[in-house]
């Protein structure tokens, strides 16, 4: 977004823009439900961490579930999904809090929004929790941060990228997860290993304390809380259309089974790792509907309106980078009631076209034609 884009919604914040976007809402746009999603909440800004993909410092995550629990109705993913599948979304103002991964730093995350009566839901990712390690995206940055060569030389391509730098190692890093995200399991872990060796790090190394995932003890602390469900987010993190189908009924199946053995109940929805629009098919939903899921969610941005599609769910980032306005923006609807507008003035224009045709040809019909004789 630029500079000048900022400046006029912060402009548009002043001067009452979300009661505004309320109003206007209620005439071009239908009831929603808009599903918020988040990763971490550090106690303090990592500078490590990509904030725009839901990392967010505690102060910035408080202000943001104060301002819901004042001016929205924050509801559990299961009255979501049942309101949606009605067909009859009861409210416009109804959101729905959750977080992907499963950080141990999740657990002050639901203690603050336990203190304002807001429910969420955890989505796990069931293999961290069996063997303490940190996700393998997270070992790779960190393996980035530690690292002492000035440069590396990519295992599976010959990109080669300097990291003299934090911007650079930064950089650097993210080209390495994109790249990794969407090998095989087997590719990855080859190359994952390939990729430490190129610079340096011990794989068991490259992580640090407040990287540590939940345990089952603290997921099961958390279940047993009423405000807050616990939903399946596959084993390994394996981006599902990046695997042969059957390693991804292995990652779903597995996933769900340990929550049911780990909690006494299985779990009824499911997010899609990365969650992009090609990160999952329509087998993939066929599989959790056999394994007893009602729901899933992607991290494609948008609202959910009534009949949405159970097992794509739209989800919008907590983005930590983001100032307060324009989230206080994104939760009135601006980007909703600015397509309906959009969508209005494009209608106009081509209702206008159309008579200006039909009125060009009636014109050229009362012309007499040429009745001359040779």
């Amino acid at each position: 977004m630029t500079g000048l884009k900022h400046r006029a919604m912060a402009v548009l914040y002043r001067l009452g823009g979300v009661r505004v976007l309320h109003l206007l809402g209620r005439i071009l746009t239908p009831p929603s439900i808009r599903i918020l999603y988040a990763h971490r909440v550090h106690a303090e800004r990592d500078c490590h961490e990509p904030e725009s993909e839901g990392y967010l410092t505690a102060a910035r995550f408080e202000r943001r579930i104060r301002y819901l629990a004042r001016r929205y109705h924050v509801i559990g993913m299961g009255e979501a999904v049942s309101q949606l599948a009605s067909g009859r979304v009861t409210r416009r103002d109804q959101a729905v809090i959750t977080f992907d991964d499963g950080y141990a730093d999740n657990l002050d995350a639901c203690r603050m929004l336990k203190r304002y009566g807001l429910p969420a839901t955890v989505y796990v990712t069931t293999g961290p929790l069996d063997d303490g390690r940190p996700l393998w995206f997270v070992a790779v940055r960190r393996a980035f941060e530690q690292t002492r060569a000035d440069r590396v030389a990519f295992p599976w391509s010959a990109a080669a990228l300097p990291l003299t730098t934090a911007r650079e190692r930064h950089v650097a890093s993210a080209e390495a997860v994109a790249a990794l995200k969407k090998m095989p399991p087997a590719a990855r872990v080859d190359c994952t290993r390939d990729l430490f060796a190129a610079m340096g790090v011990d794989c068991a190394d490259a992580t640090c304390s407040k990287d540590r995932m939940l345990t089952w003890p603290e997921v099961g602390g958390l279940a047993y809380e009423p405000l807050f469900t616990v939903g399946a987010h596959t084993v390994a993190h394996q981006i599902l259309s990046a695997a042969p189908i059957e390693e991804a009924a292995r990652e779903i199946e597995q996933s769900t089974a340990d929550l049911q053995r780990a909690l006494g109940t299985r779990p009824r929805t499911f997010a899609f790792p990365n969650g992009k629009a090609g990160d999952y098919l329509p087998d993939h939903a066929s599989l959790l509907r056999s394994c007893g899921h009602t729901s899933a969610c992607t991290t494609e941005p948008g609202v959910n309106c009534a009949g949405a599609d159970l097992f794509a769910l739209r989800r919008e980032s907590l983005y930590g980078c983001e100032p307060f306005y324009i989230f206080a923006l994104r939760m009135a609807g601006i980007n909703e009631v600015s397509e309906s507008l959009r969508a209005a003035g494009r209608a106009a224009s081509t209702l206008v076209r159309g008579r200006g045709d039909r009125k060009r040809a009636t014109l050229r019909d009362r012309v007499p034609g040429d009745t001359t004789s040779s």
